[in-house]
């Protein structure tokens, strides 16, 4: 059984579990993703120094590496590519410290199909897909 990488550690396939689309996704290699947002310092007249600061523009990103017939089921479903595919869920279910935590990126969509893949594995080739999503939150459900 293949390990899979999540967040940039590794975790038996047996205690990890990527759903999307409808199905568990079996091919799933990699996962990364993260959550970021703007913040700038308010300043006042006179002084260098921040007094605070203000929150702005809150992004996910990532990226997922697939097994290549993954990627080839992917871009059917996207009627020829990946970047056709409609926005979709990403549920992400681990068991980390011996508790099972499950959150969902909502509103998947690849921002590249660069095509690039590797090998040199027993598993056979594999291609990752960068993406954007709107958010990330625990899973309920």
């Amino acid at each position: 059984m293949r390990d899979v990488v999540i967040n940039g550690v590794r975790y038996s396939a047996a205690d990890v579990q990527v759903a999307f689309l409808g199905r568990v996704c079996p091919g799933v290699v990699e996962l990364s993703y993260k959550e970021s947002q703007d913040v700038n310092p308010v300043r006042v007249v006179g002084n260098r120094k921040s007094v605070g600061h203000v929150r702005g523009n809150y992004n996910v990103e990532g990226s997922i590496t697939l097994l290549m017939e993954e990627v080839l089921g992917l871009q059917v479903s996207g009627k020829g590519s990946v970047l056709d595919l409609k926005p979709f869920t990403i549920t992400v279910g681990l068991f980390k410290d011996g508790i099972f935590v499950k959150e969902a990126i909502s509103n998947v969509v690849f921002k590249e199909n660069d095509k690039q893949v590797s090998g040199g594995n027993a598993e056979g080739l594999r291609a990752t897909l960068p993406f954007f999503a709107s958010e990330i939150k625990p899973f309920k459900g």
